[in-house]
């Protein structure tokens, strides 16, 4: 699956943050449901089949954290 990096306004952050928790919901879940909104309202809306099937979790090996020098 392919991944992008996001940055957030740190207010935006909090709320969104806390929109999940409310809705005991995950960023990732918040995410999905913004761009099928997206996607409706230009008309091009994703089968359930195809999401399915995009859902799958990729597992990467952890490596180890990295050291950070001073």
């Amino acid at each position: 699956m392919p991944r992008k990096i996001v940055k957030f306004a740190p207010e935006d952050w909090a709320a969104l943050d806390q929109l999940a928790r409310e809705r005991h919901l995950t960023l990732q879940q918040l995410a999905d449901e913004a761009f099928r909104d997206v996607l409706a309202k230009h008309g091009r809306t994703v089968s359930k089949a195809q999401r399915s099937e995009s859902a799958a979790v990729i597992r990467f090996p952890k490596t180890s954290p990295k050291k950070h020098r001073l």
